[in-house]
């Protein structure tokens, strides 16, 4: 799968997203998903393999691998725990397989690793005590480095006690793919459920982990490292309000974008919080969420994400409707709907891998791949920014930005400045263009790590 012209269209939405407004907003364009193929064999919470071949998940007690462009089962694996492909395409490990094929030796925890190219022969596993437990399926979390050289293994240990599933911790561990060696290891608390590792290699995230000697649960935070140095860089709240907390007050990790955007979401606040790790881990934006979300899913894209939930009055299935937002501004760029099917992983912003239901079938889920229109998305860009050309105003909704202090700059052809603002909790701001000669005129917007540059055209 070649990367699409999407990109380009998705830059000029969220360009075109930042500026100017007073006048009504208009409605979000109605975009549009083909479906490719969709297939029975897997659900859980499928995602694409870093090269976008390949979709893995976990459905069940099994982990499960299909082939991406057309949704065949290559390979079905009882396990515990969660499993990862390497970003070359050659290696699948799963943690705790119950094969009996895999001894566990003085060992019951281990990640076993198959080659992809050998029809997933099973090559060679790394047993240790450290990676995982007795206690049942879940709460695992295993990740190649982007050289594929290391694996982070997030797992529960649970009270030795055969007749106990208390979990008494979790153990994070590094392990170096030659020689099956650990190379790193360290403790969190029970609450500790979440890790992501940057694209590009510089972080890894753990959270939301309750602070030690005690693990009190009102401390839980977010936990960012350098990874060249297992280094803690930065340290942020996960729960806001006041103690004692509901579970769901909590904020948990959602996803880390290419660009080292954390994503993190709560149910109960109905709220996104998104930090950029490039900039001290400062928090960039606060969005909101569809207040029916439960059930829902968040979809993080190279620039936006997208959110997809329940709209219907009995709060069922069936009436699903899935938002593109803009990050920076929380507007809502495009949307459209799709009964019985929700959003929750995509490859390159152009296919797209869901989870929906037979609505012929009671309880049955199946998974299917999506291909976005670009022909919709680019309409969908010329709407933010209307009118354009223009003789007078130019007007862009904003929401939900109280958080976002923006500064916007407006050069003409010679790179003579015009115009500049500081821009912060507006909803909609307008600029009046009237007085400006005709011709072409750029604007670039900078704030909280963002920056990004767009042109309009005075008549």
């Amino acid at each position: 799968m070649k990367k699409h012209t999407l990109k380009k269209a998705l830059l000029l939405a969220g360009m075109a997203a930042i500026m100017l407004g007073v006048a009504a907003f208009p409605p979000a364009a109605k975009a549009q998903m083909t479906k490719v193929w969709e297939t029975g064999a897997v659900t859980g919470t499928p995602r694409f393999s870093y090269d976008g071949t390949k979709i893995i998940s976990l459905t069940g007690a099994h982990v499960v691998v299909l082939d991406a462009t057309n949704g065949k089962k290559l390979i079905s694996i009882a396990a515990e725990g969660d499993g990862d492909i390497s970003h070359d395409g050659r290696w699948l490990v799963v943690m705790n397989p119950l094969e009996s094929s895999i001894p566990p030796k003085k060992y019951y925890n281990y990640i076993a690793i198959y080659d992809i190219a050998e029809d997933f022969k099973l090559i060679d596993s790394i047993p240790s005590e450290s990676v995982g437990g007795t206690g049942g399926f879940g709460s695992y979390n295993v990740r190649f480095s982007p050289d594929d050289q290391k694996l982070y293994v997030l797992a529960p240990r649970w009270n030795p006690d055969q007749n106990s599933s208390e979990m008494i911790y979790k153990h994070f561990s590094i392990w170096d793919m030659k020689s099956k060696e650990e190379l790193y290891s360290k403790k969190y608390s029970s609450s500790c459920r979440d890790l992501e590792v940057s694209s590009d290699g510089k972080y890894y995230v753990v959270g939301p982990n309750a602070d030690p000697p005690n693990y009190e649960e009102h401390t839980r935070h977010f936990l960012v490292y350098e990874a060249a140095t297992n280094k803690e860089l930065y340290k942020f709240k996960s729960v806001e309000g006041d103690f004692p907390y509901n579970d769901l007050d909590f904020f948990i990790i959602k996803g880390l974008s290419k660009d080292n955007k954390l994503y993190t979401m709560s149910w109960n606040y109905n709220r996104m919080k998104i930090y950029d790790l490039n900039d001290k881990a400062n928090l960039v934006s606060e969005c909101k969420i569809p207040p029916n979300f439960g059930g829902g899913a968040i979809c993080i894209m190279s620039k936006n994400y997208m959110i997809s939930y329940r709209t219907g009055e009995d709060g069922n299935y069936k009436d699903m409707e899935t938002s593109e937002y803009d990050p920076l501004t929380c507007t809502e760029l495009n949307n459209f709907t799709m009964d019985y099917t929700y959003l929750v992983d995509n490859y390159n912003d152009e296919y797209y891998v869901a989870i929906f239901k037979d609505e012929g079938t009671a309880g049955q889920y199946y998974t299917g791949l999506f291909k976005y229109d670009s022909d919709i998305k680019d309409k969908a860009a010329d709407n933010l920014l209307y009118p354009n050309p223009s003789s007078g105003i130019i007007t862009i909704p904003l929401e939900n930005t109280q958080l976002n202090e923006l500064k916007l700059i407006i050069h003409d052809t010679s790179g003579k400045e015009v115009y500049a603002s500081s821009i912060k909790g507006e909803k909609e701001i307008v600029l009046d263009v009237s007085g400006y000669a005709k011709g072409s005129y750029v604007i670039m917007l900078q704030g909280n790590g963002f920056s990004r540059t767009y042109k309009f055209v005075k008549e």
